[in-house]
C-alpha cells in the first residue's frame, strides 16, 4: 500500500498490490505494525500507511513528523524530512521564512525552495505559482511592517453593534459581509447580513445603517431592510414553514434616478439543513439562492418590493453576490459580479423508517462546480442576463467573491477572485463582461482564501483590500495533526498606479496591539499607514512560542484557549471630494472583526467596523 496524490493535490492511500479497499488495507497495515513490534516505523520512508493534509485544508494524520515527548513541533524539521509535504504547508512555511528575514539569495533557503517546487510541480494538481513568490511576499510584508510609523493610528468606528446596544434582547450575534455606498441624501449607507444564530440561520436578514451626515465615523443604529422574505414548507424533520436566509448585500448609488440600490441573494429550493444540536444551530440554509434587487428612493418611505434577476432554478445552482457593481463607462452597461456556489448535499435520516433522503441535489458533473460570472444590464437594471460562459479553475480550487473595475486605458474589465490556491487570481474582459479570459494567479498577491475588494479612484488609481498571508497551520498536539487554521489576521490595503500590473502595500488595517500571538499575525506594534521612516524591528515576543530560537515552530492549538482577533471581508469606498479632508480620510474600508477560537476554529463576537484611509 502506498500514498499517491489525488486529483486535488491531497495525499491518498491507494491499494497497491493488496487488492482491497483503502480503509481495510489501512487496518491490516496497523495490525501488521503491531505484530512486527514497530518495524513499520523503520519502513515509513518506503511504504507510507498514513494520509497527510490536503492543500485544500483537509486534516490527515502525520505520523512521520511526530515529535519526541516533551519536544516542540518544528515545521522546518518537518519540511526537510517529509518528501510528501502538502502544498498548503509548503506555502505557509515559505511565506513565514520570508517574513522572518530569510532571503532567496541564501543558499540553504534557495535549495529548499527549489526542491519543494520540483516536488509540487510533479503532482497532478499544479501549484498556482513558485514557492519563491511566497518567500518574496513574506519578505515584502516584513519590510512594510518595519517601515510603518509606530503609533500612527487611523480613525475607526464600530458600526455594529451600535454603542449602547450591546446586550439588548434580539440583537443579532452574527454579522458579516459589509458593503458601502453613497446614499441619495449624502450620507453613507452600510449593509451587512446578520442572524440571531450562525451563518445562514433561518431568517437571516440584510441590515442597513446610515451615517450621520457625509462623514464615516458617526452612525445611526442598523436595522433590517423591511422587504418580504420567502421560505419553504418542509416535511420531516422540520414539519413547519422555514423562513429563508438573505445573503451577500451589494449597495449601489444610482445618482441619475436618485435612489440607493440593494442587490442580495435569498435562499431558495430545498437547500435547508435541519436543526443540529451537535453542530450548534437550529437550522440553516446553504450559501446563496436567487439574486434579488430592491431600491430606496430619496424621500421614499419604504423600499421597493424585491425582484429576482437570476434564480437558483436556472441551472439548479445557488447564486450569490459579494462585491460592488460598476457602470461600464464606454457602454453604459451595469455589470454586477456574482458566482455560482456548488450546492452542498444535505442528507436527512428518518429514524422511524431508517431511510435517508437527500436535499439540495442540484445538477450533476461539471455543471455542479463552483464558477464565476457577471450579470449585465443594458437598461439601468430593468433587465439582466448572465455572461455567456462562467469561468472556473482547477488550480485555484474555486473562483468566488469576484471584484472588478474598468480600466481607463482600453475600457477592459479587470476582475480579481478569492481562491483556495494561496493567491489572488485575476482575469479580464474586453467586451464589457460578455466573455471572460482564463483566470491566472497574481504572483505578488498572496491570500488566505478570504475575500478581497477592489475599487478605482477618481484619478484612475486602484485600491485593493484583503488579507496578505497564506493559510496558517497549527499543531494539534493531542491528535498529533497539522491543522489548517481559519485565521485571517493581517488585513492590508494595496495600491496600484499601473492598472493592476504591480501592487504596493499602502496600509495595515488590523490593530496588531490587540492581536493574540498566532501564526499569520506576527507583529504587534506596526499598523495603519505607510511611508514613514523605519522605526521598529520585529521582536522575539512578536512570534509564536517566543522561547524557541527556531522561527518555524508551530504553536500548539490545544495548549492555549486564546481567542485570536480576526480582520476580514473588507469593502472599500472613496469618499466624495472635500467630505473628510479635515480628518485625512480620503477613503474608508468596512470589514468584519471577530474572534477565532484556536481550538474549535469557530468564530464569535462579530462586529462591523469602518476605518479611514489616507492616500497622501
Amino acid at each position: 500500500m502506498v500514498v499517491r496524490w489525488g486529483p486535488w493535490g491531497d495525499a491518498r492511500v491507494h491499494r497497491g498490490d493488496l487488492g482491497v479497499r483503502p480503509g481495510i488495507a489501512l487496518c491490516l497495515a496497523i495490525l501488521v505494525c503491531l505484530s512486527w513490534e514497530g518495524s513499520c516505523a523503520r519502513r515509513r520512508n518506503v511504504k507510507r500507511e498514513v494520509e497527510l493534509i490536503g492543500w485544500r485544508g483537509e486534516t490527515h494524520k502525520v505520523e512521520t513528523a511526530k515529535p519526541e515527548v516533551g519536544k516542540p513541533f518544528v515545521v522546518s524539521d518537518y519540511w526537510r524530512q517529509n518528501e510528501d509535504q502538502p502544498l498548503g504547508v509548503d506555502q505557509w512555511v515559505s511565506w513565514y521564512a520570508g517574513y522572518n528575514g530569510n532571503r532567496l539569495d541564501q543558499p540553504e533557503v534557495a535549495e529548499l525552495v527549489r526542491k519543494r517546487d520540483e516536488h509540487q510541480n510533479a503532482q497532478p494538481t499544479k501549484p498556482c505559482m513558485p514557492l519563491s513568490k511566497f518567500v518574496e511576499a513574506g519578505l515584502a510584508a516584513r519590510e512594510f511592517d518595519r517601515e510603518t510609523q509606530v503609533g500612527k493610528r487611523a480613525t475607526s468606528a464600530r458600526v455594529f453593534p451600535h454603542e449602547g446596544s450591546q446586550g439588548r434582547a434580539g440583537l443579532p450575534v452574527y454579522a458579516h459581509m459589509a458593503t458601502l455606498a453613497l446614499a441619495p441624501n449624502g450620507s453613507i449607507a452600510l449593509a451587512f447580513q446578520a442572524s440571531l444564530g450562525v451563518e445562514g440561520a433561518d431568517g437571516q436578514r440584510i441590515h442597513v445603517a446610515f451615517s450621520k451626515g457625509p462623514g464615516a465615523m458617526d452612525w445611526w443604529p442598523a436595522g433590517p431592510v423591511p422587504v418580504k422574505q420567502g421560505g419553504g414548507e418542509f416535511k420531516a424533520p422540520e414539519h413547519k414553514f422555514v423562513t429563508s436566509a438573505q445573503w451577500g448585500p451589494v449597495l449601489q448609488e444610482d445618482r441619475e434616478e436618485g435612489r440607493l440600490v440593494l442587490f442580495y441573494s435569498e435562499s431558495a429550493g430545498d437547500c435547508h439543513e435541519p436543526a443540529s444540536p451537535e453542530e450548534g444551530h437550529g437550522g440553516r440554509w446553504v450559501v446563496g439562492g436567487d439574486v434579488r434587487v430592491t431600491s430606496l428612493g430619496l424621500g421614499a418611505s419604504s423600499w421597493e418590493p424585491p425582484q429576482s434577476i437570476h434564480k437558483q432554478s436556472e441551472g439548479k445552482v445557488p447564486k450569490i453576490t459579494a462585491n460592488g457593481m460598476i457602470v461600464h463607462a464606454s457602454s453604459g452597461n451595469w455589470v454586477l459580479p456574482f458566482w455560482r456556489q456548488k450546492p452542498r448535499h444535505i442528507f436527512i435520516r428518518n429514524p422511524e423508517t431508517d431511510q435517508t433522503t437527500r436535499r439540495c441535489t442540484g445538477p450533476k458533473g461539471s455543471k455542479r462546480r463552483t464558477s464565476a460570472a457577471v450579470l449585465i444590464s443594458a437598461d439601468r437594471g430593468r433587465n439582466w442576463h448572465a455572461s455567456a460562459k462562467p469561468i472556473e479553475s482547477r488550480t485555484a480550487g474555486w473562483l468566488i467573491e469576484n471584484t472588478l473595475v474598468e480600466l481607463d486605458s482600453d475600457s477592459s474589465l479587470l476582475m480579481l477572485f478569492r481562491t483556495k490556491a494561496g493567491a489572488i487570481f485575476s482575469c479580464k474582459s474586453f467586451d464589457a463582461g460578455e466573455s471572460l479570459s482564463t483566470a491566472k494567479a497574481v504572483d505578488t498577491l498572496v491570500n488566505t482564501d478570504s475575500k478581497v475588494h477592489m475599487i478605482k479612484l477618481r484619478d484612475g488609481t486602484l485600491l485593493l483590500a484583503g488579507n496578505d498571508h497564506p493559510r496558517p497551520f497549527v499543531h494539534d498536539r493531542s491528535a498529533n495533526e497539522l491543522v489548517a487554521s481559519r485565521e485571517r489576521t493581517r488585513m492590508v490595503v494595496w495600491v496600484s498606479k499601473d492598472e493592476g500590473e504591480t501592487w504596493q502595500r499602502l496600509a495595515r488595517i488590523d490593530d496588531g496591539s490587540q492581536t493574540a500571538q498566532a501564526p499569520g499575525n506576527f507583529l504587534s506594534s506596526l499598523v495603519f499607514g505607510g511611508g514613514g521612516k523605519a522605526s521598529g524591528t520585529p521582536r522575539p515576543s512578536d512570534f509564536p512560542n517566543p522561547g524557541t530560537s527556531d522561527p518555524f515552530q508551530l504553536r500548539d492549538m490545544d495548549e492555549s484557549s486564546e481567542l485570536s482577533p480576526q480582520y476580514h471581508y473588507p469593502t472599500l469606498m472613496e469618499l466624495p471630494e472635500g467630505s473628510q479632508k479635515q480628518a485625512g480620510c480620503a477613503a474608508v474600508v468596512a470589514y468584519t472583526k471577530s474572534k477565532l477560537n484556536m481550538v474549535s476554529q469557530k468564530t464569535t463576537g462579530h462586529e462591523i467596523h469602518v476605518t479611514c484611509i489616507s492616500l497622501s
